[in-house]
């Protein structure tokens, strides 16, 4: 498992060409998703919200050499797997061309996940700085994990399956993307901090919830 994560998170060979068929291959498979699954359930999640694309992001990014082609390597990943999301799904959707409607707020997030894979190439580095730039993403991770327990607790099992992956694959990207013990300390320490402050925060957790949705 170990050498999994190792060869997962650094070790692969992110061309061109897998990045092209990383985002048909996803972009494709949402599409299905959105179409066969259900609304409100964990399946159905990564068709509407963005926090299981933190991972795909990530695994782009720590996968590349330089700063700048983790920026355009994720951009065009985004940009391809964005749009098939609904391509695909207009022939069985009853809004048809209309669910393109949606695409404005995604493709905003597409525009900066560019700035975003160049900096946050540099967890690579794997210094204390490593740790705060990947506690940007345990933040998001954090405040849509509570808000997906706050459901399932209302509407048990409805997304429990994402609130169990917000949770789980944060320790999986400190442990498996650092070496050394300075980042790791530092965004779990911020980690532990931001789910202290959304947990005793609602309002905020609601807000956090409602970021990033779709349709």
């Amino acid at each position: 498992m170990r050498e999994s994560l190792k060869k997962l998170f650094g070790g692969l060979n992110m061309t061109w060409k897998a990045t092209i068929i990383f985002a048909i291959v996803l972009g494709v498979y949402t599409a299905l998703v959105a179409i066969l699954a259900p609304d409100n359930c964990s399946l159905h999640d990564i068709a509407v919200t963005f926090e299981w694309w933190i991972l795909p992001a990530i695994i782009i990014i720590v996968n590349c050499k330089k700063p700048l082609e983790a920026a355009l390597k994720t951009l065009v990943f985004f940009l391809i797997s964005q749009p098939l999301v609904y391509l695909v799904q207009v022939p069985f959707s009853h809004m048809g061309w209309g669910l393109f409607q949606y695409y404005p707020f995604w493709f905003g997030v597409t525009l900066l996940t560019f700035p975003g894979a160049f900096i946050g190439w540099f967890i690579k580095k794997d210094k204390w700085y490593s740790g705060v730039l990947l506690s940007a993403m345990t933040f998001i991770l954090i405040g849509m994990g509570v808000g997906y327990v706050n459901q399932t607790i209302e509407h048990f099992p409805s997304h429990l399956l994402s609130a169990i992956y917000c949770f789980a694959i944060i320790p999986v990207f400190i442990f498996a993307i650092f070496k050394k013990n300075a980042p790791r300390i530092v965004c779990g320490a911020i980690t532990a901090t931001i789910l202290f402050i959304v947990v005793f925060l609602s309002p905020t957790t609601n807000r956090m919830k409602r970021i990033g949705t779709r349709s």
